[in-house]
Formats: C-alpha cells, sequence, structure tokens
C-alpha cells in the first residue's frame, strides 16, 4: 500500500536562459551575418547570397537565422534573441515565431551589439546553411524586404520590446499623458524622475536615447520640438 503522505517531492529544475546576439554587416560587397551565443560561447558566421536586396533584409535574415538556431536546439529554455535592426525585430512574424519558440526579440543599440565582431570573424557555415535559410525566409516572410513596419502592432507586444528604463519612462508617460505634448525642456525633468523611481541617474545623452526609443516604437511623435503621445493600438 502507497503511503500518499510521505510521497518524494523532487525540486524543480530551473530553466536556463539563453542569451543570443544576431547581427548582419557588409563586406566587400557581401552580406555577412553573425550569431553569438553568450550562453554556450558559440560564434557563427554566414555568408548571405546574391538574393539580399540590401542591409535590413540581411538584419531580418540574421533574425531569422537566430530563430532557426534556437528551434534546432531543441531545449526548454527561455530564449533572448537581440539585434539592432528594429525592423526586423518588430515583424510580426518574426515575433510569433519567437512566441512558439518561447524566445523574446529585444531591440538594442548597434554599440552593444556583441554579435557584430562575429560578423568579421572567418566563415564557419557552409554554402548550404544559407540555401536553408533563404528556403525558410521564403516560407515564413515571403520576398519582402523588411524595413520598419507600417503596420500598428498591439501596444503590449511593443512596449515588452523596450528596454527596462525606457519601459519606465513610458509608464511614467501613461501616468501623466494630460501633460502632452510637451517640449523638450519640459520632457527632460520627466525622464529624471522616471530614472529616480528605479533609483538611476541620468547621464549626457539618455533623454535622447530615451525619446528616440519611444518614437523609433511609434508611442511618442517628436515634430518642431514638440514631443506628442501617440494613439495607443490594444487590439
Amino acid at each position: 500500500m502507497v503511503d500518499t503522505n510521505n510521497t518524494i517531492k523532487r525540486p524543480r529544475t530551473k530553466r536556463r536562459k539563453t542569451i543570443i546576439y544576431v547581427d548582419a554587416a557588409t563586406l566587400k560587397g557581401r552580406f555577412i551575418i553573425g550569431l553569438y551565443d553568450q550562453t554556450n560561447k558559440i560564434k557563427h558566421t554566414l555568408e548571405l547570397g546574391n538574393s539580399v536586396k540590401g542591409i535590413n533584409d540581411a538584419e531580418t535574415c540574421a533574425v531569422l537565422y537566430g530563430l532557426m538556431y534556437i528551434q534546432k536546439s531543441n531545449n526548454s529554455n527561455r530564449h533572448v534573441l537581440m539585434n539592432d535592426c528594429e525592423g526586423a525585430i518588430l515583424n510580426t512574424k518574426l515575433i510569433e515565431l519567437g512566441h512558439l519558440l518561447n524566445t523574446k526579440l529585444i531591440w538594442i543599440p548597434r554599440e552593444i551589439n556583441k554579435a557584430d565582431k562575429v560578423t568579421k570573424s572567418k566563415i564557419n557555415k557552409k554554402k548550404k546553411v544559407w540555401r536553408n535559410l533563404n528556403f525558410f525566409k521564403k516560407l515564413v516572410l515571403g520576398d519582402a524586404i523588411l524595413v520598419r513596419s507600417t503596420q500598428k502592432l498591439p501596444t503590449d507586444v511593443i512596449v515588452n520590446h523596450l528596454s527596462p528604463i525606457t519601459k519606465t519612462v513610458f509608464e511614467e508617460i501613461q501616468e501623466h499623458k494630460e501633460r502632452f505634448p510637451m517640449g523638450m525642456s519640459e520632457f527632460a525633468p520627466f525622464v529624471s524622475a522616471a530614472y529616480k523611481k528605479v533609483n538611476l541617474t541620468v547621464k549626457k545623452g539618455d533623454i535622447q536615447k530615451v525619446r528616440k526609443e519611444l518614437c523609433n516604437n511609434n508611442l511618442l511623435t517628436f515634430d518642431n520640438k514638440t514631443i506628442t503621445v501617440v494613439e495607443l493600438n490594444e487590439a
């Protein structure tokens, strides 16, 4: 007879988070993509074919390649895939594919993209890898060049892809929308107050970076030195 009161409780295994960077670059008229798996210290460098239509298309290939790499790893980890091209990171089809693979796509500034150096490394992936990538690109995305998307995404999707401090500023904005529109002179202390809430100090250039990220994600507009809150799309 089994004693149900003394069932052994096994400790839960904590799932690891895999951090992956991808980037694209041009070299002597060729497009190169690089992948850096920071968690497992793995680097891939791949030359793309002639069908690539520009750097934005190459960046999209880089993000898709990162997702294919994650799918091939066949594990249940949580993944973070980072790239410095907004058009690729905010593409709805890539975001949906990321959700299926338990992967969050995050935009980062170019200067902190660790895959940038990998694009300058010796190519270590064969041409058949590009053929596979190109096949899935056509299958998933079609032949469109992916630049900044004009389609409105649900606000929660956009906000989840903001950097942490910009997300804090955005939340502050939502609490005080009645104060907009405003000029840069009013916006600066507004952002400083948000930084103070999370015990951070504003450094030179931080306010402009926050404003640019919010504008790039269609959450604010900056026209004639006036900052306006964009009407949100909750659908």
